[in-house]
């Protein structure tokens, strides 16, 4: 049974979203407050499970109170709940690079029956993940135990044994890395993305499952944090080195050709697996010769997003990899592809800044680039 607190400055939102919680097995709302002071003084006090945190409240705002909660030494998952607003995703993407579990969004559209069951379903979608991860600990944890027991009724020292196999950079040549990554993306990519050298030189393209507003601002908050130039990709951006390009929300982000080079292409097709921007149509839009010189990653994330997609390039002659279950915020995208077979090595998080550090380009031109280019949000017309 998950205990939970339901934060936000609306009764109506409130109600809400006891209402839906009350329709999902296993969790029992502790508690409710309508504002942040209020929200941390119950956090405190109950120490629940889970916290829905509204992002938008007077006095502390979301992050605010997720801050404090963390200064107190309170480490409940915390679920923000954010308007599809420039400052809802600010304060959201904050959140998520300091360690919320993930968001939803309000229903932009009034509170009827159908905005209710999109919300409910929402947050059954996070709670299953969240289930999954909280399992996939307490077996780590029971497993740590065991074998603690064990070595020291055997007085002997063993070096535990391990099936996972390291990326090999020494021979790795590569003109594009591409990183497929979804719930917990935002703190991940913020351990890796900051940490590559100024001179990276192999093109980078992100697809991180997020809506419109929200990954141009997370674009600008890891650009602001790194050495490379980061931004939301636009329609006609050369695919270069020193540069990450990340999918603009709520659009399908692929690599095309222009005079012979590679470029991003930006449009409104369809969503894929109910995702857009999608990790599979990304890595399938990649030309088998440039796919055989292709990195692709697969990071955090529910799902199976990405697992057509590294077909694709596997079978082109690219190179995946998967980041651990260890590291991961939720064990679902890697798997997925893991479980396939696809997987050419494992990383763990703070290993893969290093690994990418070593990889060498084969062909790809990286140009100079005075300053970073201007982020937009939707599709059309970035220079360089």
């Amino acid at each position: 049974m998950l205990r939970t607190i339901v934060v936000d400055d609306s009764i109506i939102f409130r109600k809400v979203m006891r209402d839906a919680l009350s329709d999902v097995p296993d969790i029992q709302v502790v508690d409710i407050a309508k504002d942040g002071v209020t929200a941390v003084e119950k956090i405190v006090q109950h120490k629940p499970d889970l916290v829905t945190l509204d992002v938008e409240m007077p006095g502390l705002n979301g992050l605010e109170v997720l801050k404090e909660i963390r200064k107190r030494g309170v480490n409940t998952n915390v679920i923000m709940v954010s308007s599809l607003t420039s400052r809802g995703a600010e304060v959201t993407t904050q959140a998520l690079s300091r360690g919320a579990f993930d968001f939803i969004l309000k229903p932009d559209s009034g509170l009827g029956e159908e905005n209710f069951r999109t919300l409910a379903s929402a947050i059954r979608e996070r709670l299953s993940a969240l289930s999954q991860r909280n399992r996939r600990v307490e077996s780590a944890a029971l497993a740590s135990k065991s074998a603690t027991v064990n070595t020291a009724r055997s007085h002997v020292a063993t070096k535990p044994s391990t099936q996972r196999r390291v990326p090999d950079t020494a021979t790795q040549q590569f003109d594009l890395v591409v990183i497929g990554i979804s719930t917990g993306g935002p703190k991940a990519l913020s351990h890796v993305i900051p940490r590559l050298p100024s001179e990276f030189p192999i093109p980078l393209l992100v697809v991180q499952h997020m809506p419109p507003m929200f990954t141009a601002t997370m674009a600008r908050n890891l650009d602001g944090q790194s050495n490379v130039s980061v931004l939301e990709a636009s329609d006609g951006l050369p695919v270069a080195g020193r540069r990450v390009a990340i999918a603009p929300g709520g659009y399908q982000m692929a690599v095309s050709k222009s005079a012979g080079s590679p470029i991003v292409k930006v449009s409104d097709a369809p969503a894929i697996k109910s995702c857009k921007p999608s990790v599979d149509y990304l890595m399938k839009s990649i030309d088998a010769e440039l796919a055989s010189r292709t990195l692709a990653i697969i990071m955090t994330g529910m799902g199976d997003d990405g697992l057509d997609g590294c077909t694709h390039v596997k079978q082109r002659g690219g190179q995946v990899w998967t980041q651990s279950a260890e590291t991961c915020t939720v064990y679902g995208m890697p798997k997925q592809v893991q479980d396939a077979g696809l997987s050419d090595a494992t990383f763990d998080l703070d290993e893969l800044p290093m690994l990418l550090s070593r990889l060498k380009p084969r062909s790809i031109v990286t140009p100079r680039l005075a300053t970073n280019p201007l982020m937009t949000n939707l599709p059309g017309g970035t220079t360089v």
